[in-house]
């Protein structure tokens, strides 16, 4: 069972792609004990897949750099620079430019596997609000078609010395922005118990929570390690959800090399 259990959790009508309803937005919140990335991963590739009918993905990426996500993006069968080069991916460097308030000139020579940086220079006084300008223009300018937005990972920017007030308005905006386009928004971030004792980190969550449809709650298992299973993926519905045929419930999962499986608690093979 794969990530068709995922998503028939949500009652997804497109059945045949696994793509989200327009305007939707997603939190993915994990541990140190149980790593979230590969549900950002797969709605990543879920947009880029071959038999995905004009969609698109712009890729914020806070935490890790291009070459990182291209790796982990072919191990699942998607070639982020082919993608780069049909349109249907932008990479965004918010790592380098937001760690250093402006993007470095490009190299003399290109590797085929660098993209070219989509992020202008960003002044301190402004950051978010350039960023958020950059995006509007990257997703409002693509043909009809469905884009997703994703943010890896919100966390980054609380350490990077932005305050919660300015990231609540920021996420806010970024909502609005993809429900007008009638794209989808998908933002991870740290929920570590250590973590949530610091009151803004504490804040961001609850805040990310609250303008959040659904949220998918990424946690180790209870009894602790097992090689069968890696952890638990508890399906929560957010305050903006208004669907009505979505049922709260938890799942436990196993990480593959190219896929993931998905199983109701108790029902792993290996413990079957």
């Amino acid at each position: 069972m794969g990530y068709a259990t995922l998503h028939s959790a949500f009652h997804w009508e497109d059945t045949e792609h696994f793509l989200p309803p327009r305007g939707k937005n997603f939190l993915i919140t994990d541990t140190l004990g149980a790593n979230g990335d590969f549900l950002l991963y797969h709605f990543l590739t879920t947009f880029l897949k071959p038999t995905s009918v004009n969609t698109r993905v712009v890729l914020v990426g806070f935490s890790q750099i291009f070459n990182h996500y291209n790796l982990v993006a072919r191990k699942l069968g998607v070639n982020l620079t082919a993608a780069k080069t049909s349109g249907r991916f932008k990479f965004v460097d918010g790592l380098t430019g937001l760690s250093s308030g402006k993007i470095p000139a490009p190299p003399t020579t290109v590797l085929p596997t660098t993209p070219e940086l989509v992020l202008g220079p960003l002044s301190p006084e402004n950051t978010l609000e350039s960023l958020l300008g950059q995006l509007e223009g990257l997703v409002s300018s693509e043909e009809a078609g469905q884009t997703c937005l994703i943010y890896d990972d919100v966390s980054v920017l609380l350490n990077l010395g932005v305050s919660v007030r300015e990231l609540q308005r920021f996420m806010q905006a970024s909502r609005l922005l993809m429900e007008k386009n009638g794209g989808t928004l998908v933002s991870l971030v740290h929920s570590d118990q250590a973590l949530l004792e610091d009151p803004e980190q504490e804040s961001l969550v609850k805040l990310l929570m609250y303008q959040t449809a659904y949220i998918l709650q990424v946690k180790a298992l209870g009894s602790g390690y097992s090689k069968e299973v890696n952890g638990q993926v508890a399906l929560i519905r957010g305050p903006s959800c208004r669907d009505s045929r979505f049922i709260p419930q938890v799942l436990q999962y196993k990480t593959l090399d190219n896929n993931v499986q998905f199983f109701a608690r108790g029902f792993s093979e290996g413990v079957l």
